[in-house]
């Protein structure tokens, strides 16, 4: 049962996207509510109208990459993880996510060239790294998690 919250929300960006169609935050926002509420095919939608109206938002790729994850389209995952980086290159989930995709996918040298590239980056230290895999992993090989189906 979805959320009268999420319910009510849906239908708020739903009517501000009636008055301002152009307003690719809308659209956004009202995929994160679908993707918040499990309907990942209409959180993709909305996402992909978010980025036709402003191609240089990295937060919504970043929430259609995890969408497409989660419908198993593996391949649009990686293009959106890989744009992504292009505006976030310091972002250690996306390296991660990217490895586990390529582990999942048995590519294994891609796998580890996405870790070392995660193992590289500097803004946490070597301790933090192992915590978030530590606490990642477990979470993504649940099942009907993204790629781990």
């Amino acid at each position: 049962m979805i959320d009268s919250t999420i319910c009510e929300a849906r239908q708020i960006y739903t009517r501000i996207i009636g008055l301002y169609p152009d307003q690719a935050y809308a659209y956004s926002m009202r995929g994160w509510i679908e993707e918040t509420a499990g309907d990942y095919q209409s959180a993709i939608s909305n996402f992909c109208m978010a980025i036709e109206r402003k191609p240089d938002i990295p937060n919504t790729i970043w929430l259609r990459a995890v969408c497409y994850e989660q419908t198993g389209d593996i391949d649009s995952a990686i293009t959106d993880y890989m744009q992504y980086l292009k505006y976030k290159p310091a972002d250690e989930e996306a390296y991660l996510n990217l490895a586990l995709i390529y582990e999942y996918k048995k590519e294994y040298e891609k796998a580890i060239f996405f870790l070392t590239e995660c193992s590289k980056l500097k803004s946490s230290s070597y301790e933090e790294k192992i915590k978030n895999l530590q606490t990642t992993i477990p979470r993504r090989k649940q099942p009907g998690y993204g790629c781990f189906r």
